[in-house]
């Protein structure tokens, strides 16, 4: 007897038993039909079906095929037995003679998941749409599943989160490849950039090999700054650069100050006391004219 799994139904798993009959008498039996019984460990049936039989000539073999399908309940056991019974009847000498045939076999419950992905695996598909809003960004999130069982699948609990994916943002620096004579190739890290004299080249940061003629060095760029070589008598000759500095302008609030602090500091005592003879008389010259005081 020989079983095998295929595919998950509506109502379980399908199984297929081939029960392969050898007639080692001179006698012609014939049979009318098998029982398949399948149980679990604790001897629940969880499946059963019926094969047909035929004629077993003497001293050959036939095979009876049938299909039934197991209860999804077998998965809860570790182990199905499939028990097999028929009879078997056989003519001698004018008397009919009935022999009772059964055998056993366990097999090993597969993973349920082997046959879900068994053909193709399940496709997901999201699609997402975003519209600008004054607000923010409004995002409409689909979610599509292929399932390529025959059983339905329930989906539960799906959470979709949205990320934003910042990209490591290289750090650049600059070549400047002089030689004598001049137009011969720049290769950098097996890329060609051009002929000498190249000024200003945009490289990334960190270590490359520069090679020009048969000649190779490995440069170390660093982020922001100017690397310079000339090349000369197969040789490579570093060029220090001066970086200009580049002076941070002061803020409007501080440069507000600066003035405040610059405008106080230039006035002399004589002006300062010119100011305050000014602002008096302006202010008896008010009082004055509201009559809280008599004269000018």
């Amino acid at each position: 007897m020989k079983l095998d799994f295929n595919n998950l139904t509506t109502e379980g798993i399908e199984f297929t038993v081939n029960v392969n009959l050898y007639n080692p008498t001179k006698i012609e039996f014939g049979i009318d039909e098998f029982s398949v019984i399948a149980t679990t460990e604790e001897n629940e049936e969880v499946g059963r079906l019926i094969i047909l039989g035929d004629i077993v000539k003497p001293k050959e073999s036939s095979v009876f095929k049938s299909k039934g399908s197991l209860h999804y309940n077998a998965f809860d056991s570790n182990k199905i037995k499939f028990s097999i019974n028929g009879i078997l009847r056989g003519k001698i000498g004018g008397l009919e003679k009935l022999i009772n045939i059964s055998t056993s076999s366990e097999l090993i419950i597969p993973d349920i998941t082997d046959f879900i992905f068994k053909n193709e695996p399940i496709d997901f598909q999201i699609p997402v749409q975003f519209k600008f809003r004054l607000k923010g960004i409004v995002t409409t999130v689909g979610f599509k599943i292929f399932n390529p069982s025959e059983i339905p699948l329930e989906g539960r609990n799906l959470v979709c989160g949205i990320y934003r994916l910042d990209g490591e943002q290289k750090q650049t620096g600059r070549l400047t490849v002089l030689s004598e004579p001049k137009g011969l190739e720049i290769i950098l890290d097996g890329n060609n950039l051009g002929k000498t004299p190249a000024f200003l080249m945009e490289v990334d940061e960190g270590i490359h090999t520069l090679q020009v003629k048969n000649s190779k060095i490995e440069i170390y760029i660093k982020p922001g700054k100017t690397l310079k070589l000339s090349y000369h008598k197969e040789k490579f000759i570093f060029i220090p650069v001066a970086e200009k500095e580049i002076k941070k302008q002061p803020g409007p609030e501080v440069k507000n100050e600066m003035s405040k602090a610059r405008l106080k500091q230039s006035k002399d005592p004589i002006q300062l006391r010119n100011e305050k003879n000014r602002q008096q008389a302006i202010d008896r010259f008010n009082n004055f004219l509201k009559g809280t005081q008599d004269h000018f």
